[in-house]
């Protein structure tokens, strides 16, 4: 790519010569433009902030904030495999209509649980909820790891732990 041409007006220029060119198959289908910046996903309710997408994407255009997953359009090629190792079947990867806004977006957000020891956010709202359902117990994981170590110390040798742990 010449320097003179920036990447937005490559993408601009690819984009229009494939809205000029359609492929005969014109599905909805992600990999229809991969690379192009010109892949959009969508998120299900059924997401609790795991974290598999982000750690899964070789082009890390997935990213965890406290309480939200941050897509970046200009990152994603299409591949899909934030999709297919999504264990909540979450993600609807979507060809997008134009290369317009290639900007970096919150696509899903949630509550963050805090840790009723110390009020350090560990987990998602809906993280904890599954988790609960599946335990059947609510009180320890209510707390974050540092806290639990202590309590779990404390429990098991009646006393504070001698370690100094955060």
């Amino acid at each position: 790519m010449n320097d003179a041409v920036s990447r937005r007006e490559f993408l601009l220029g690819m984009f229009s010569r494939a809205r000029a060119h359609p492929p005969t198959d014109a599905s909805n289908d992600a990999s229809m433009a991969p690379g192009l910046g010109m892949t959009d996903l969508r998120i299900g309710e059924s997401c609790t902030l795991c974290n598999a997408c982000v750690d899964r994407c070789p082009q890390k255009a997935l990213a965890i904030e406290p309480g939200e997953l941050i897509f970046n359009s200009r990152e994603c090629t299409g591949c899909g495999l934030c999709q297919q190792i999504c264990p909540e079947h979450a993600i609807t990867l979507l060809a997008r209509d134009g290369a317009t806004d290639l900007a970096e977006r919150s696509v899903y957000r949630d509550e963050m649980v805090r840790c009723s020891k110390c009020n350090a956010p560990y987990a998602s709202a809906k993280m904890l909820e599954k988790v609960t359902a599946a335990l059947e117990a609510d009180r320890i994981i209510q707390i974050c790891p540092a806290c639990k170590e202590k309590a779990i110390y404390e429990k098991l040798f009646g006393k504070p732990s001698p370690m100094v742990l955060k």
